[in-house]
């Protein structure tokens, strides 16, 4: 588990010491692009630079893609007595009530008296801050064992589960990153070490003088993506049914690797014909018909 905050902090103190770097804050009210490069209005101020990197999202229609959110909230807690295992993580655990959508905890200890307990929820809406902390409290008393814990902190967000094409626009001036370039997996929502290995290449392209001709990697994993959203959220087959299967028939290493787009075609195989094959082979077509007529 890598913190946010310590993230955060690494990052900042390297760019504050860079003679290169200036962070400013505030609103940007236009980004546009001309024949010499990209321009930024923000708080009545106008910076120009040959290339603009933009990670925040625009409003913008899923209505003709796959779409859902994963939303999730977390507690950090400490408990009275000894409870956890800290070499131990509980990864994707399945026991709550589904209620026609995809629910699942993690747990990932500190210590034997601190972890952070997080629901995750697959669904079309978001609710309210109130709505997880039943089930939190449910699943620390039933499953952790514990009646008796501190609250230390708590973390809320929401990321968003697509087969979007961010990366439709023709510039070569403003370039999308992170969410907005689609590094969110669309049936994960994984993302982290997504945006690592995209800025490893835009690096790259910036050494060798050809960031005007960077474009954001394309590969089969964006068309699996999309056959997972179909299956789950045309009610072909639920998130509990795909990943209980793959855990059980499947070594977490494969999985992962699988998760992480660095599997071998052969390894696809075997992912694919863990779960029940109907739905995804029902989904499979659905999708290809969709790519035909684009």
């Amino acid at each position: 588990m890598i913190r946010g905050i310590d993230f955060y902090k690494h990052t900042h103190e390297f760019l504050n010491n860079a003679p290169n770097t200036d962070f400013v804050y505030g609103d940007i009210s236009e980004i546009r692009e001309n024949n010499k490069g990209a321009i930024l209005n923000c708080n009545g101020a106008t910076y120009s630079a040959p290339t603009l990197f933009k990670s925040y999202m625009d409003k913008i229609d899923f209505s003709k893609s796959n779409f859902v959110w994963q939303h999730f909230k977390g507690w950090i807690i400490k408990t009275d007595k000894p409870t956890f295992d800290p070499k131990l993580a509980t990864f994707m655990d399945f026991r709550v009530a589904q209620d026609g959508e995809t629910r699942f905890f993690y747990v990932l200890p500190k210590d034997e008296h601190t972890a952070l307990v997080e629901i995750a929820i697959f669904s079309g809406t978001i609710p309210e801050s109130s709505f997880y902390d039943p089930y939190l409290k449910d699943y620390i008393n039933e499953y952790v064992g514990c009646d008796n814990y501190e609250i230390l902190e708590e973390e809320l967000n929401a990321i968003p589960m697509t087969d979007f094409n961010f990366n439709n626009n023709q510039s070569s001036r403003i370039i999308n990153i992170g969410t907005n370039s689609g590094s969110v997996k669309g049936s994960s929502g994984y993302a982290y070490k997504y945006i690592q290995k995209e800025t490893d290449r835009i690096v790259e392209h910036i050494i060798a003088g050809r960031l005007q001709k960077y474009k954001p990697l394309k590969n089969r994993y964006k068309f699996y993506d999309s056959i997972f959203l179909n299956a789950i959220l045309t009610n072909k087959t639920s998130g509990e049914m795909v990943f209980g299967k793959l855990f059980k028939k499947l070594s977490p290493q494969l999985i992962f690797r699988f998760l992480d787009e660095e599997a071998t075609f052969f390894d696809d195989l075997k992912v694919f014909t863990a779960p029940p094959t109907l739905p995804f082979s029902k989904a499979f077509i659905e999708e290809a018909l969709k790519t035909k007529k684009q």
